[in-house]
């Protein structure tokens, strides 16, 4: 499929008799073939939910380079997907992806539901991956990060586009039913998230929180919940 500044890699889990699809968002620092993406999404498919997933600009098996990755990318395939005439009722995303799906939310009439995964309360959660690179990317507007697996050059524009995302505005005007599934016990992005989503979501729309006990739990949870 493509978007604005690559072409994007995309798997379909089509499910018999299922007008309307979900769409996932995998985490910024791997792929859509992460294992805990791939259960969930055969497990929604063998529910009769039709999913789809699919690589950001520059990671996994899309082309470009990460630093040009927004909504666009997502924008790109809900068109792609409703063109082959689904619905798209449903943003599910993994950890930073949740963030993503929540910011999509509101530019699509048709999402009624979104399902944050172990999700950062803050968009600029990802600048701990920049290491060193941070440092020289506010010194100087450029630096190379590598980010999953894969270098990307970034200009001073990506990390103030970051620090501007307005998490309180997408949650305040969210509309969409929320589900908020995090575990207790995860080190990279700590529960404390996951409770302050939670609290801020539920002054403006339906929101649930789900605790899971273990770290691994995302990949096993029953994907039906989702529904």
């Amino acid at each position: 499929i493509k978007s604005a500044a690559a072409e994007l890699s995309v798997h379909l889990h089509a499910a018999e008799k299922s007008g309307s699809i979900a769409l996932f968002m995998h985490p910024f620092t791997s792929s859509k073939d992460l294992h805990a993406i791939g259960a969930l999404c055969k497990g929604l498919q063998s529910g009769g939910q039709s999913v789809a997933r699919f690589d950001f600009t520059g990671l996994g098996q899309s082309t470009g380079s990460f630093s040009s990755t927004n909504l666009d990318d997502i924008a790109a395939v809900i068109a792609h997907l409703e063109a082959d005439g689904y619905r798209i009722d449903t943003l599910i995303g993994l950890s930073l992806g949740g963030l993503a799906a929540l910011f999509a939310a509101n530019r699509f009439a048709s999402v009624r539901n979104v399902v944050l995964l172990n999700t950062p309360s803050r968009p600029t959660h990802l600048l701990h991956h920049f290491g060193d690179s941070l440092e020289q990317l506010e010194a100087r507007g450029a630096a190379e990060a590598i980010i999953a697996g894969r270098p990307s050059l970034f200009k001073k524009q990506f990390l103030d586009d970051l620090r501007r995302h307005d998490i309180a505005g997408a949650i305040a005007s969210c509309e969409a039913r929320v589900l908020i599934a995090h575990a207790k016990e995860d080190a990279t992005v700590p529960y404390e998230n996951g409770l302050k989503l939670y609290e801020q979501l539920r002054e403006s729309t339906q929101a649930e929180l789900l605790p899971l006990e273990k770290s691994d739990q995302t990949s096993r949870m029953n994907p039906l919940k989702i529904y």
